[in-house]
C-alpha cells in the first residue's frame, strides 16, 4: 500500500525554507544537517504514461552546505504486514542537477 504521499493529495503541498523535522503529511518527515535551509519541496500530480502513482515529491536542493538530506516513510500496519527480509521496498526517483556534481 502506497503512503499518501504518492496516492493522494496532501493538506499542504509545499513548503520553501524547510526546517528539519518537517512532516510533509501524516507518512513522512524530512529530516537535514543545512545550516540555513534552502530547500523546497511540492507535491505534483503525474502526468506520465509509465509514472505508476498519482502522485511525486519534487524536492528543489540550493546551496547545499549539509552533511545529510533523508525523507522518513512511516508505513501503516497494512503496508508491514507480511513483510520479511527477503522483500524489496522500491522508490524510483529522478534526480537532475543544473551543473554537474
Amino acid at each position: 500500500m502506497r503512503s499518501r504521499l504518492w496516492r493522494g493529495s496532501l493538506p499542504k503541498s509545499g513548503m520553501s525554507a524547510v526546517p528539519s523535522k518537517t512532516a510533509i503529511g501524516e507518512e513522512a518527515t524530512l529530516f537535514h544537517d543545512y545550516a540555513l535551509s534552502e530547500l523546497t519541496f511540492r507535491q505534483i500530480r503525474n502526468t506520465r504514461e509509465e509514472d505508476l502513482a498519482p502522485f511525486a515529491l519534487r524536492m528543489d536542493v540550493f546551496a547545499f552546505d549539509g552533511s545529510f538530506l533523508s525523507l522518513v516513510i512511516d508505513a501503516s500496519q497494512a503496508a508491514c504486514d507480511g513483510l520479511q527480509r527477503r522483500h524489496i521496498v522500491r522508490v524510483n526517483t529522478v534526480i537532475e542537477t543544473e551543473k554537474p556534481l
